[in-house]
């Protein structure tokens, strides 16, 4: 029996071991109620012809879910591709095969041929997106048309994500005529390489650039080599990557130079562990760039990371392989590249991502192009991470590990929200599936991977990146299956419909807030409470009629500072000391605290002259000459500590986009009508 995509994914989702419901599967995949039950049909239907016992769904929803699901798909019978799958197999046949017809795709995928026809159109924009092109002759069949470079950062981005299906490493050796004994010529050319310059290959490294290798060099003894005018990057002839790709090609006779310089652009832009292969000169470029992109960060953000130096230090591990990724135009590869693509759901992660867009300049600069969106999403996590970050007391607690394939980056990324979410556990460390397998069991108790592990301690298996549901379904399994303890959930939306059939709500938002204020004082133990007190507080509730001054005019931006103090001075928000700071760290070019070259956001670190978060906003219809522009609207914040403001401070990032609605402030009549404006982004 064939499944359809859809089915197939909500599948591999069940067998991921992640207890879920039926409700945010449905989230998940933008499903109807009707879709998903078609769905469950369908699976159910498929694991009977396998002998599985099916799917159960409760009267709650949670669907229970039976081990023997986990195994046929690692068995892989009747194993079934999804469309994207076929796509990245076609595309893989094309670039290491000759005289391909519709039939060998047919054959290979076991799908009708209208399905390939549907699917080669897909192939096709692949290749589009690679600056390349579909061809069909009858003299050579199915082949990609387009520079050398292209079509072997396609095929390294193919093998990538072949690899990581079920029996993905035997699938690349069959359709790229690979032996096994090749394939391990280059990973042993790895293991010395991480030898002779001290440096760790990832998990995922170690699994896809062996056939990546294999791949290449079969390329360049073909004679297929890249145009010289592509690959003339002379500063890579320093590195020692470039020495250890000469030894590589010797083999292979005389080869163009631009092959070596590919072989070691390679393993530079490779997810590794050490920053020794940099010129001292180069890493101190790097760091100023990071100190300059952080330090704009917390301005935008008004913010002050805890743990500074960590960050600076972890950003710069993460952006050795980046800077020869982006610099040399080459895109992340295999999960890395799932991960990043992740959408962002969380609105969170979508302002800041817009936050950091303003704060790359510096490593764009330093790369000489603008940084791709793939690595920008990446850092924006890597960012947003840190947020969570919360100091933990090394007492009787339990320990636990965090394992992850993808890179050191990502394994932070977890390893800092698993801290973040589980105060009551002893984080040891972060570390790839290699350096697990040396571990002492006697030295932790529990494991959170994001893949599945082979081990006698109790395993958690997460995503590199959880949402808010997922955090909040996590903890509950954790603290039921660790400590026997159910944990509570509320669905306030719920409370709130029930509320409504039993009587009048004169301020249902008002009511939805106090509701959320008094359950999560209920359930703050459980580490996810959305208390007023963390970071729930938006624009509307601070800019109340007493925090927002209109005028025409003023005689500069000074005078507007001292006019956007007066509430917060006067409410006891802070005391003067604190207006005196913030006029004494800026001046006229002071553009990093201009939201989108359109918000002024003044503002001065916690002290003791800050009493309570506050915010107050002065509108200027004729605009006020600061930091070379002409600016309109001017936000002065107290803060008291990293949090409180800062969703105040995302969604006035999010304003600042819209040039209409900043006019529409400024020139605005009343105090209502602006806070009509600005309810649109709370």
């Amino acid at each position: 029996m064939y499944l359809d995509e859809r089915s197939s994914a909500i599948l591999r989702d069940l067998a991921a071991g992640f207890r879920k419901n039926s409700g945010e599967i449905e989230e998940k995949f933008r499903l109807t109620r009707r879709q998903m039950d078609y769905s469950l049909k369908k699976i159910n239907a498929y694991l009977a012809e396998q002998n599985i016992p099916p799917v159960k769904k409760k009267r709650n929803g949670n669907l229970e879910v039976g081990k023997e699901i986990r195994e046929v798909l690692r068995q892989k019978k009747d194993y079934f591709y999804s469309e994207t799958e076929r796509v990245q197999i076609i595309a893989f046949m094309i670039l290491t095969q000759s005289d391909l017809s519709l039939q060998h795709f047919i054959s290979e995928l076991k799908v009708s041929k209208n399905t390939v026809l549907s699917d080669l159109k897909a192939v096709q924009q692949l290749f589009a997106d690679y600056g390349s092109k579909l061809k069909y002759t009858r003299q050579q069949g199915y082949i990609i048309d387009g520079k050398e470079f292209e079509k072997r950062k396609l095929l390294i981005d193919m093998a990538g994500q072949l690899i990581c299906l079920l029996d993905g490493r035997q699938l690349v050796r069959k359709l790229g005529r690979l032996k096994e004994d090749q394939v391990q010529k280059y990973r042993d050319w790895l293991e010395t390489i991480e030898r002779k310059l001290g440096v760790t290959f990832t998990d995922e490294k170690m699994d896809s650039s062996p056939y990546c290798l294999a791949l290449v060099c079969r390329r360049i003894k073909d004679g297929k080599y890249l145009d010289e005018a592509e690959m003339l990057y002379e500063e890579l002839t320093d590195t020692k990557e470039y020495a250890m790709a000469n030894e590589l090609l010797a083999e292979l006779g005389k080869v163009p130079r631009q092959e070596r310089f590919f072989i070691a652009l390679m393993l530079l832009s490779a997810n590794i562990s050490e920053l020794g292969i940099l010129s001292e000169e180069k890493v101190s470029v790097i760091r100023d760039a990071i100190e300059e992109m952080v330090h704009d960060f917390e301005n935008k953000t008004c913010v002050v990371f805890k743990e500074r130096e960590e960050l600076k230090e972890m950003l710069l591990k993460h952006m050795k392989p980046a800077y020869y990724r982006m610099k040399y135009n080459l895109t992340l590869s295999g999960n890395l590249l799932d991960i990043v693509n992740i959408e962002m759901y969380q609105e969170e992660l979508k302002e800041i991502h817009t936050i950091m867009r303003g704060c790359i300049g510096p490593v764009e600069q330093l790369i000489g192009s603008r940084v791709p969106d793939a690595e920008l999403k990446f850092l924006t996590l890597f960012m947003a991470s840190w947020f969570r970050r919360q100091g933990t007391k090394i007492t009787e607690k339990p320990r636990a590990l965090v394992v992850c394939p993808n890179g050191i980056t990502v394994s932070k990324i977890m390893h800092s929200a698993l801290k973040d979410l589980f105060p009551e556990f002893i984080f040891l460390d972060a570390i790839s599936v290699r350096e697990f397998e040396e571990w002492e069991e006697s030295r932790y108790e529990f494991v959170f991977s994001s893949v599945y592990l082979n081990t006698e301690k109790k395993l958690f298996v997460v995503e590199p990146v959880l949402s808010q549901k997922e955090r909040r379904q996590l903890r509950r399994q954790v603290m039921e299956e660790v400590y026997g303890i159910a944990v509570a959930d509320y669905d306030l939306e719920e409370v709130l419909r029930i509320i409504k059939q039993h009587g009048m709500i004169r301020n249902e938002m008002q009511l939805l807030k106090d509701l959320k204020k008094y359950f999560s004082s209920r359930i703050s133990d459980t580490g996810f409470g959305d208390s007023e007190d963390q970071e729930d507080l938006s624009l509307m509730d601070f800019l109340s009629d007493e925090y927002i001054i209109q005028t025409d005019r003023a005689e500069g931006w000074r005078e507007v500072m001292q006019m956007a103090s007066g509430p917060l001075i006067g409410h006891g928000n802070a005391e003067e000391r604190y207006v005196k700071r913030v006029l004494a760290q800026y001046h006229d070019n002071s553009v990093h605290i201009i939201f989108g070259g359109r918000i002024a956001v003044p503002h001065a670190m916690p002290d003791k002259d800050t009493k309570r978060v506050g915010l107050s906003l002065v509108t200027v219809k004729e605009g006020v000459l600061f930091g070379g522009l002409n600016i309109h609207l001017f936000v002065m914040l107290s803060p008291v500590d990293e949090k409180k403001h800062l969703k105040a401070i995302l969604q006035l990032a999010k304003l600042s986009e819209s040039e209409r609605d900043v006019r529409r402030i400024a020139e605005a009549g009343s105090k209502e009508e602006i806070r009509e404006i600005i309810k649109t982004y709370c």
